[in-house]
């Protein structure tokens, strides 16, 4: 597959498309921003107008956008890519979006015998400049061989997540553990200021502290193990002298407060002489009757 399309040249589809061209791709690619359409022209692609009129030319459309109802206006809106789209074609989009609207695209197009791929990208844009993208691809197997070439071009590591929405969903997973993991860092390094800790003290902990943590804690989870280590209730009792230690510092703690109410409810479902890691099973009974 020699003929690529890309829609979407924003900050990282850019260089993706880029990169894209310096493996010798033939690219055609389509943006409503002209000067960046005009840079990669400059490069050798072709520009097109149309979503639908870069399906009629490509053998693989690839489409980086901002959220999902741009995803859905280029794929389903006049003049989208499905109203271009023939049998063989394949569609990869690496935006992050809703999963339920790569599935209603996907069914869509499968109708008209056309393949799709979600994979959407770990990175940012240097590593997106460098092609050493992390590709989180839903669909099928036989789908993401034909396009393992394209793939290995824009990213150094390839998971193949599952079906088709599982490369969003797997995004999301981590997009939110980061998202909370850049508040707790934020929250614990203003306790630490505000209780006259020195915050390079605590960095030099973290260091040699975070990376086994989190293995330990996730392979904990993982394999359902809480046979004790260091017990829930020890657990709940440290969060709450961290909370004295915050209120009397002015130090304001959401997440501790959230986390202690978490293992509070841990120790109701008995869970007090367990692992604390066994606060998993308060997730996997939320909402359940």
């Amino acid at each position: 597959m020699k003929k690529v399309g890309f829609i979407g040249l924003g900050a990282m589809g850019y260089p993706m498309a880029e990169n894209l061209l310096k493996a010798g791709y033939e690219l055609h690619v389509c943006d409503i921003n002209s000067e960046a359409t005009k840079g990669l022209k400059g490069e050798g692609a072709h520009v097109i107008d149309l979503p639908r009129d870069v399906a009629r030319v490509a053998e693989v459309v690839i489409t980086m956008l901002p959220d999902s109802p741009d995803v859905e206006q280029v794929y389903l809106g006049e003049n989208g890519l499905l109203s271009g789209a023939y049998d063989g074609l394949i569609l990869i989009d690496s935006s992050t979006i809703d999963p339920e609207v790569t599935r209603k695209i996907g069914l869509e197009a499968s109708e008209l015998g056309v393949g799709m791929l979600d994979a959407p990208v770990g990175g940012n844009v240097v590593t997106a400049s460098q092609g050493n993208l992390i590709m989180l691809v839903g669909g099928e197997e036989s789908v993401v061989n034909q396009c393992r070439g394209i793939l290995e071009t824009l990213g150094e590591r390839i998971i193949h997540a599952g079906p088709l929405g599982a490369g969003e969903s797997l995004k999301l997973a981590n997009n939110l553990m980061t998202g909370i993991y850049a508040c707790l860092l934020a929250e614990g390094f203003s306790f630490a200021e505000q209780a006259d800790v020195d915050q390079e003290k605590l960095l030099d902990l973290l260091k040699g502290n975070l990376t086994r943590l989190f293995e330990m804690l996730s392979k904990r989870i993982l394999e359902k193990n809480f046979e004790p280590g260091f017990k829930t209730k020890f657990m709940h009792k440290d969060l709450k002298l961290a909370l004295k230690l915050g209120q009397d510092n002015d130090a304001p703690l959401p997440f501790g407060s959230l986390a202690k109410e978490m293992f509070q409810l841990a120790i109701n479902q008995g869970l007090g002489d367990h692992d604390f890691t066994s606060v998993f099973s308060v997730y996997k009974n939320e909402g359940k009757s």
